[in-house]
């Protein structure tokens, strides 16, 4: 894969995490279905053929969301962060900016769901 299109899917899959609609196991139709309101449809069927979900945290306490895909032809593992969408991330945000340079609450639960 050419660091273009590498930086693509890392920017698409980045992008497509805010589909509330992902879970576990979504690929082929499913995927593409669940994603085509986010991203048009032709790049949702280069998407939905290329990627499966593999898993999906969403902590309504810290407000971490995390999405990880597998692409289906290179067994790549993609884990794909949600930015900003919340008020509790809106905190954390001014708490990584401002006062410790880490969101605490977001990472550790990060780094809970991958253990």
């Amino acid at each position: 894969m050419t660091t273009i299109e590498q930086a693509f899917f890392d920017a698409v899959l980045a992008d497509i995490s805010y589909v509330k609609e992902l879970s576990a196991g979504l690929s082929g139709d499913d995927l593409i279905n669940a994603i085509k309101g986010r991203i048009s449809e032709p790049l949702a069927k280069v998407i939905g053929a290329r990627f499966e979900v593999l898993a999906v945290k969403n902590d309504t306490s810290t407000g971490y969301q995390g999405v990880v895909f597998r692409d289906t032809q290179t067994h790549e593992l993609y884990v794909a962060n949600r930015g900003t969408e919340e008020i509790k991330d809106f905190i954390a945000d001014g708490n990584l900016a401002v006062i410790t340079g880490v969101a605490s609450a977001q990472t550790a639960s990060m780094i809970n769901w991958w253990e």
